[in-house]
């Protein structure tokens, strides 16, 4: 499988080589099975449906975990907007790019075990 993955306003926000999903500047971000879509980690976050990222709230599906480093693909360049589209489903690329400030969270915690 390959190709890029847009958002509703028609940019392109990332691109598929193989089974991953890799930002625009080649990081691996995501895992795709079927139509399934994986954080690089394995969680699930939605489908890919009209090349875009959507939940389309089938529920969760189990973890798949992360086994294999899928590499640094050559650099593929901006796509070309498509034009917006208003999507049937709610729009999640964002969870693949999402980040935990595990720093921050962990002095929170700490905080919390100190008083």
């Amino acid at each position: 499988m390959s190709g890029f993955i847009y958002d509703s306003r028609g940019n392109g926000v990332a691109f598929i080589e193989v089974s991953f999903i890799h930002s625009l500047s080649g990081q691996p971000i995501g895992q795709v099975r079927e139509t399934h879509v994986y954080k690089i980690s394995g969680e699930y976050i939605g489908e890919l449906y009209n090349s875009m990222v959507v939940d389309m709230n089938i529920g969760t599906l189990e973890s798949i975990g992360y086994n294999i480093d899928p590499g640094y693909p050559v650099y593929r360049g901006i796509p070309e907007n498509r034009g917006a589209v208003e999507p049937e489903y709610t729009e999640v690329f964002y969870l693949l790019t999402e980040r935990i400030n595990y720093a921050e969270q962990s002095l929170t915690n700490f905080g919390y075990m100190v008083i």
